[in-house]
């Protein structure tokens, strides 16, 4: 998946930091949806269109919270929205410097009391058997 791909064009300082980014470190990781998209945009048109789209929004939250744009679930394309929920996930289970992972259940209760509750029917097809594992 390239939902990510403005990452690349991050400093690496900032995406390999073992603490928490300051603000400005910050604001410039929020900046990787509008960069990936530029770069899929520009640089595949024709192939990537909706690839650069996914990049674009991927950030944008149901509520409009989100960034780049701060755009609704109405306003964005419906595969970016799956891929934030993907995305979102893949943040959870990840472990940080700065905090624990978190189990397969724990993600999945995560999500859906406060990430993303407007994406229950993409939850409710997740396998039970996933759900049940351990760390």
């Amino acid at each position: 998946m390239l939902h990510d791909i403005g990452k690349a064009l991050i400093p690496r300082e900032i995406l390999q930091k073992k603490s928490r980014l300051t603000d400005e470190e910050f604001a410039i990781m929020r900046q990787h949806p509008q960069i990936g998209w530029e770069f899929l945009h520009e640089g595949f048109a024709q192939i990537m269109s909706t690839s650069s789209v996914v990049a674009l929004q991927h950030h944008e939250r149901n509520d409009g919270s989100g960034c780049p744009y701060g755009r609704r679930q109405h306003e964005t394309y419906i595969f970016s929205q799956i891929v934030a929920a993907a995305d979102v996930c893949d943040a959870i289970r990840a472990q940080r410097a700065y905090r624990p992972d978190f189990s397969p259940r724990e993600v999945y209760d995560l999500m859906r009391q406060e990430v993303f509750l407007e994406v229950d029917r993409i939850l409710d097809g997740w396998p039970q058997e996933v759900l049940a594992q351990s760390r």
